[in-house]
């Protein structure tokens, strides 16, 4: 009778135990995995960037070596949030940031946040060495994802804005693509033969002349009148056509 009451005893006493223990784990570890300050801030941070400063679909921001300054606790994930951002911030690199946290009861909790900022962007980059004035082609250029700096608004993304036009000056393999680094080709070249056109309502002369200028449309050049040997200026209206200004 003593041997069975002991073993009642020893049965209910683990019972009891295996109880607690299942009772404490079913409380404390939703409560842990339910909110990650570091996560919290980390999201905030991406998302202010994202529309905020970056606003470009094809970019996105990389936060690297982020350190939480402040230790706080929340009674209940916060109802919302704010971010405070160092004038400077928007250059990328190292910056300083502090999230607000609103709580209820008008609550707010405020962690600082260090962290290194990249911004990274889809840009078109040479895929081998292009000359000066080479006519672009499509297997001259690649999409890639870069990090490059906000400085960089004349950043190219569209192979069309590209393809068909000139260089304007040596580029190197993997080198991203400014504005300023590419051209429309001439329609007029210098040394071209050109149709030097004189008009008005009541006439029309035409002589042959040679550019001394390259020249686009609307742009304004000079050239030589080829039978009187005179340098004058024109505005390009075609590839073969100047109008001279009198």
């Amino acid at each position: 009778m003593i041997k069975r009451k002991k073993t009642i005893w020893a049965i209910l006493i683990f019972l009891i135990g295996f109880l607690f223990v299942s009772y404490e784990a079913s409380f404390s570890e939703p409560d842990k995995a339910s909110f990650s300050l570091e996560g919290e801030v980390r999201r905030i941070l991406e998302e202010y960037f994202r529309e905020k400063i970056i606003r470009d679909p094809r970019s996105q921001v990389e936060l690297r070596e982020m350190k939480v300054l402040d230790s706080v606790s929340f009674p209940s994930p916060p109802n919302s949030s704010r971010v405070i951002l160092s004038p400077h911030a928007y250059k990328g690199g190292n910056i300083f940031a502090t999230v607000l946290f609103d709580l209820e009861n008008d609550e707010v909790k405020k962690v600082r946040v260090s962290t290194k900022a990249d911004l990274l962007r889809e840009v078109l980059v040479t895929t081998r060495y292009l000359s000066k004035h080479h006519q672009i082609k499509e297997e001259d250029v690649e999409l890639v994802l870069k990090k490059v700096s906000p400085f960089h608004l004349k950043v190219i993304a569209d192979p069309k804005l590209v393809i068909g036009k000139r260089t304007t000056l040596s580029i190197n393999p993997g080198e991203m693509l400014l504005e300023g680094m590419v051209e429309v080709i001439p329609l007029i070249r210098k040394g071209d033969q050109v149709i030097l056109l004189i008009e008005n309502p009541k006439f029309k002369i035409t002589a042959i002349g040679e550019a001394k200028e390259e020249g686009r449309i609307g742009d304004r050049i000079k050239v030589v009148n080829l039978t009187t040997k005179r340098e004058v200026y024109g505005k390009v209206v075609d590839a073969k056509t100047v109008i001279i200004e009198f």
